[in-house]
């Protein structure tokens, strides 16, 4: 895990969200870092990361790291019902491949 302090509370990303977004920065026509060391592609996605989160940082806060790539920030364990108490952080990713047809938008009735 990276762990970095921002705002007192210290924030924390999986080693598992990290290798996913290299995955999909790697896959990209145009990308630095498929053609660097596997490490130093690592630390640049971490830099880039660093450098795009907000001044301050809040859980529920959402943001965009790279391309097709976005940050959203949680309490650690926020994906388990009965996760230990923990102060920290977590930035979770989430990755988007394709950006949207706009002449395939589906209408969602509420």
């Amino acid at each position: 895990m990276f762990d970095i302090l921002v705002s007192k509370k210290q924030l924390v990303i999986s080693q598992t969200d990290i290798d996913e977004a290299m995955i999909h920065l790697n896959s990209l026509p145009h990308t630095i870092t498929k053609q660097m060391p596997k490490a130093w592609g690592q630390e640049q996605f971490i830099q880039w990361l660093t450098e795009s989160l907000p001044k301050t940082v809040n859980v529920g806060d959402s943001f965009s790291v790279a391309t097709g790539i976005y940050g959203h920030v949680l309490p650690v364990g926020y994906e388990y019902l009965n996760a230990p108490k923990d102060d920290r952080l977590q930035i979770a990713l989430s990755i988007r491949k394709w950006q949207a047809d706009m002449d395939r938008l589906v209408e969602i009735k509420r």
